[in-house]
């Protein structure tokens, strides 16, 4: 299954928009760039998989994510605007 869905560009097969891969807990992409930092539902979503296979905890606790959700605003306003 795809990773996901580019906003700006041709994905992997320059048909679809899709990008990447994943199966079961393994992710792919040829993403250039910070990927982590600038995408924290994908680094939550990596913490809690990791987490849960460890049997540390069931359940992440959520965190104010201001600052995050303004830099994902920052970067798809900046794609938006480049179509």
């Amino acid at each position: 299954m795809p990773l996901g869905k580019v906003l700006a560009g041709y994905g992997n097969n320059g048909q679809d928009g899709m990008e990447g891969a994943r199966y079961k807990n393994v992710f792919c992409s040829y993403l250039h760039g910070p990927l982590l930092p600038k995408n924290h539902r994908l680094t939550d979503m990596l913490i809690e998989l990791a987490l849960k296979r460890r049997s540390i905890i069931k359940e992440v606790k959520v965190l104010d994510d201001t600052f995050e959700k303004a830099a994902v605003n920052v970067m798809v306003n900046r794609l938006l605007k480049n179509k």
